[in-house]
């Protein structure tokens, strides 16, 4: 764990030298993040709560459905134990067989269908790229490209709260 958080620091230092940054600001900046992130994002799900309602079809939580449906059957002695084993059983094989394919079937065992069906087709587009485009082009263009419409999803989702609430 040492060596982890010495790599991570020496990595943010080499970062920060390469932007000329201070060793001080970056450690203020990281100091600021570490407390503001969290009261940001207390704030968003607050409002996406407010403007949707977790667990609602605007906002359906499919993960925490699923923790919550695990939860429920142990604390109500219903664990569907066959269905996380045979999930785990076939992911596993199925990992062996080709990445990420095992992911998705796995997943498909508690997650709702829209979920699984986004994945399965991200996995499918990533194997395509990488056997024509290469691994390469995928790594250092694909997963920008993809990492910025996850963010941009998420940012018209919180501005689409906003304006729910505002509108009420």
């Amino acid at each position: 764990m040492a060596m982890s958080q010495a790599t991570d620091l020496m990595l943010d230092l080499k970062t920060g030298y390469l932007v000329g940054a201070t060793p001080r600001k970056q450690q203020l900046g990281q100091f600021m993040g570490a407390w503001l992130g969290p009261i940001i994002v207390i704030v968003l799900i607050f409002m996406l709560h407010k403007a949707f309602g977790l667990g609602g079809t605007e906002f359906p939580a499919p993960q925490g459905q699923a923790l919550a449906s695990m939860v429920e059957g142990i604390t109500g002695g219903d664990v569907p134990a066959a269905k996380y084993i045979a999930g785990a059983m076939l992911g596993g094989l199925l990992s062996l067989l080709q990445t990420g394919l095992g992911i998705t079937v796995g997943l498909g065992f508690y997650l709702p269908f829209s979920i699984v069906l986004t994945y399965s087709v991200g996995t499918l587009i990533r194997e395509i790229v990488d056997r024509t485009k290469g691994q390469a082009w995928a790594e250092n263009k694909g997963i920008p490209i993809a990492a910025g419409l996850i963010v941009g999803e998420a940012l018209v989702g919180v501005g689409n709260a906003v304006y729910v609430i505002a509108s009420a």
